[in-house]
């Protein structure tokens, strides 16, 4: 199945696909009308992610982020976080997703998955850490008061649970967290959800995004001849995180 088509079968509450050509523009695909901007710098026509649709991401540096100031998802205790992420520097702090003061967040810590809640401090951490340049999956579910489980590459992979509560949403940042620590990487396919993706949800999910698929864009012909889609991301990936141009 069309990576796309699977997310949107599980009607998110908003969904950033990151595959935008203004700033002016960051758009949701969800059909709810949760648009937002992009505050520069930020890099559009990065290359993708997943591996099972044609279209491209964003490259954060450490600066910027996708800005959605009002209309945000109507969630609170009871939600999950999805995107896709490929680390281009390591540093302590990098925000990936979140959703306001009091509500859910998703950031790096020392390398490993933090699940958050932004004024109240971490909800557990994955017991991985993940290695820059490489193609992450990942989703966090929050449950209420009950559970919460952090998922990597369709891996439940989490770490002792503190229960805080999660209060609303009140916007949406992409590539921050609420402190205003900001990604260095590639971030793909954004979801939110109201409600706790399951176990096999979020399986076929991180299987629909590592599907091969013909691919169609600028940074199509890195690599040596031959090179496979896969092959040919994980280079442009590396050369990424090494500096080095990648592109028209």
């Amino acid at each position: 199945m069309k990576y796309s088509s699977g997310v949107l079968a599980l009607h998110p509450v908003a969904y950033y696909r990151l595959d935008d050509t203004s700033t002016a523009l960051l758009s949701d695909s969800s059909g709810n009308g949760r648009n937002g901007s992009y505050v520069a710098p930020v890099t559009l026509g990065a290359p993708p992610v997943i591996n099972g649709d044609t279209d491209a991401a964003v490259r954060f540096t450490n600066q910027g982020y996708g800005n959605v100031p009002s209309n945000p998802p109507v969630v609170s205790d009871i939600f999950s976080l999805e995107l896709w992420l490929v680390q281009t520097a390591s540093q302590t702090t990098q925000g990936l997703l979140n959703m306001g003061a009091s509500a859910g967040q998703l950031q790096l810590q020392n390398g490993q998955v933090q699940c958050f809640i932004a004024t109240a401090g971490a909800v557990l951490s994955s017991t991985i850490t993940l290695n820059v340049g490489q193609p992450y999956h990942i989703v966090f579910t929050k449950n209420g008061a009950t559970s919460a489980n952090c998922y990597v590459n369709g891996v439940d992979v989490s770490g002792a649970i503190t229960n805080r509560t999660g209060l609303a949403a009140s916007q949406v940042q992409i590539g921050a967290n609420f402190a205003g620590n900001h990604c260095a990487g590639i971030i793909d396919e954004v979801a939110i959800y109201d409600y706790v993706l399951t176990p096999a949800q979020v399986s076929v999910n991180y299987q629909n995004g590592v599907a091969p698929a013909p691919v169609f864009a600028a940074w199509r012909n890195l690599g040596q001849p031959g090179a496979s889609i896969r092959e040919r991301q994980l280079q442009c990936w590396a050369a990424i995180a090494t500096g080095q141009r990648v592109g028209p």
